[in-house]
């Protein structure tokens, strides 16, 4: 049946509508089995991943949105030599590879950067510099990984912002998911309190956010003075803390501590009160 139409709008010189029906139908297909594909590995990299440990758990997601990005390329490319081939293409363009040869046209074509971003982004995963979960800084942009496909990284920002970036840029690159961070908390007292019993106060309440926190690791460190100031002196305590979590512990720290010098008759510069992270 299909012939007969195929055949009947030949004759009429509107066969060119077949082979266009035809063309999309096969993209259409490349696209839903891609969407399906990649529905498919998210799921199972979900089950998957429910008992691991946060590290391998980012590495098989980083093998999943590589597995999904490669099977894209590969199922819109067999599209494409399909439709070259409906459209009578195909030998034309064998011929032309033979004569000027796939490297130079590659060349021409400008896919040394192509062949750079994905050689680049075996390396990122067969190394592991980095994983989907990760904290990260590369060059201006810092935020969260969020995929990592064959050609491309995305990293979303603090405020939400989504940067997409060529894999084959990224040169110098800081992962702050690999090990523990410091949280700083400093607080500017009163000239007049009583130093020590600041310290004592500030580590106190350090001890008693570790027992209900799992984000502390080890004792806090109270330094001592690091500064003085017009109207204070300022205390330092450093707190080991989990990875990516330092600003939730720096905040939640001078929150309580605030509160107990309060409560203990300790005067807090009314300027001053720093919540930083190194």
């Amino acid at each position: 049946m299909l012939s007969g139409v195929r055949n009947a709008l030949e004759e009429k010189g509107l066969g060119f509508i077949i082979s266009i029906v035809y063309i999309v139908f096969v993209f259409a297909l490349a696209k839903v089995l891609s969407t399906v594909l990649n529905r498919a590995v998210k799921s199972l990299i979900a089950h998957r991943s429910k008992a691991m440990a946060d590290d391998r758990r980012g590495r098989l997601e980083t093998a999943g949105t590589l597995i999904a990005s490669i099977s894209k390329y590969i199922l819109f490319f067999i599209a494409f030599a399909v439709s070259l081939g409906e459209l009578g293409l195909g030998n034309a363009m064998n011929s032309m590879l033979a004569a000027a040869g796939i490297g130079g046209i590659a060349i021409g074509i400008g896919a040394q950067n192509l062949i750079k971003d994905i050689a680049t982004g075996f390396f990122i995963l067969f190394e592991d510099q980095f994983s989907v979960g990760d904290y990260v800084a590369i060059g201006d942009i810092t935020g969260t990984v969020e995929r990592i496909e064959l050609r491309t990284t995305s990293v979303r920002g603090y405020r939400g912002e989504l940067s997409i970036i060529p894999n084959g840029s990224i040169g110098a690159m800081t992962n702050y998911s690999r090990s523990d961070y410091l949280a700083i908390v400093d607080m500017p007292v009163e000239h007049g309190a009583d130093i020590q019993k600041s310290m004592d106060l500030m580590r106190d309440e350090a001890l008693l956010y570790a027992k209900d926190s799992q984000s502390a690791h080890g004792e806090a460190s109270v330094l001592g003075i690091v500064d003085v100031r017009e109207d204070s002196a300022v205390l330092r305590m450093i707190l080991t803390v989990r990875h990516a979590e330092h600003w939730q512990v720096q905040r939640e720290l001078t929150k309580r501590i605030k509160e107990r010098f309060e409560k203990e008759g300790i005067g807090l510069s009314k300027h001053h009160i720093r919540i930083s992270g190194d």
